[in-house]
């Protein structure tokens, strides 16, 4: 049975997977999140081979249904390797490291310097592949390359085969290169049609910049959009509402902000400086939200911008 890399969709994630595939030499490629990683193991077959887990934290609410998957695929014969470097809860710890062979969760600039650390040390390929993490993971955004795979893998569509790519050392890829370009045309002709529509600059109480990014109800390109808004506005941090599942983005800019804890407080995570989490609209406010979109704002959505605004 085939080997299975499982690793985040982001950069970070994309660089991992190339780590580990270039180390184990075969395997499936399945991209996941922390919302979606319970629902990527229930479609794995029980079986020999190993299944490789990377770049994902686990949320409190899905904690079980993680726990219930990975013991039916250990149990049915596979090997499970888990790495991450997002903060764990140590419930999570305890009960996870039951399910799996390697747990090992331990802070890191980026997930693809702590993968290149316990699996290809000496490797000058992985090393670099490491480096563009580390750029794309810390939001720094200086090299050349973590902007070329930024871009091109805004398309779900050509994740496996930029991780491909990079796990071959192929750093000056053309049709990457294509991509990015194409993408970054793309989000930036979308970010000027959105600058009024749906971006409005707002202050938090503390003074910082902050943009109120509100792509409902179809959602959008928000990490895009916050980090162009960061080089022209010189904001400090934004907040993406993204669409009428609820789901809300924080992403730091030009300011030394702190974002996780607001995160977490809706059953969220993440880094400080980039993390998730989800309002919980009930059957009429979702109705309500995809006919009038950004125009409606409920209660849930107002407590959100005020606690951003207390808080940070």
């Amino acid at each position: 049975m085939k080997n299975i890399i499982i690793t985040h969709k982001d950069v970070d994630g994309i660089a991992s997977g190339a780590i580990v595939l270039r180390t184990i030499g075969d395997a499936r490629i399945r991209f996941a999140s922390p919302r979606s990683i319970a629902n990527v193991l229930s479609r794995i077959p029980e079986g020999n081979g190993e299944i490789y887990i990377l770049d994902i934290a686990v949320n409190s609410s899905t904690l079980h249904e993680i726990a219930k998957e990975l013991c039916r695929l250990k149990e049915g014969g596979r090997r499970i390797i888990w790495v991450d470097h997002h903060p764990w809860p140590k419930e999570a710890i305890e009960l996870l490291s039951k399910y799996v062979d390697k747990l090992i969760v331990k802070p890191s600039p980026s997930a693809a310097s702590l993968v290149k650390e316990i699996f290809a040390e000496d490797d000058l390929v992985c090393e670099m592949i490491a480096q563009i993490g580390d750029d794309a993971d810390t939001g720094r955004y200086e090299m050349e390359l973590s902007n070329e795979y930024y871009w091109a893998g805004r398309d779900p569509g050509r994740r496996v085969y930029l991780l491909k790519t990079l796990a071959e050392g192929n750093f000056e890829d053309e049709k990457v290169k294509r991509w990015a370009e194409e993408q970054r045309e793309k989000d930036r002709k979308l970010l000027d049609k959105m600058i009024s529509e749906a971006i409005e600059i707002r202050f938090t109480k503390s003074g910082k910049k902050y943009a109120l990014i509100d792509l409902r109800p179809k959602g959008g390109p928000g990490t895009a959009i916050a980090r162009e808004l960061a080089k022209r506005e010189g904001i400090d941090f934004s907040l993406v509402l993204y669409s009428c599942d609820g789901g809300f983005g924080l992403y730091r800019g030009k300011g030394d902000v702190r974002l996780k804890e607001i995160c977490e407080s809706y059953k969220g995570g993440g880094h400080e400086y980039a993390c998730g989490g989800r309002l919980r609209f009930n059957f009429i406010e979702r109705i309500l939200c995809s006919i009038f979109g950004r125009r409606y704002r409920p209660r849930k959505v107002k407590d959100l911008i005020r606690k951003v605004e207390e808080k940070v």
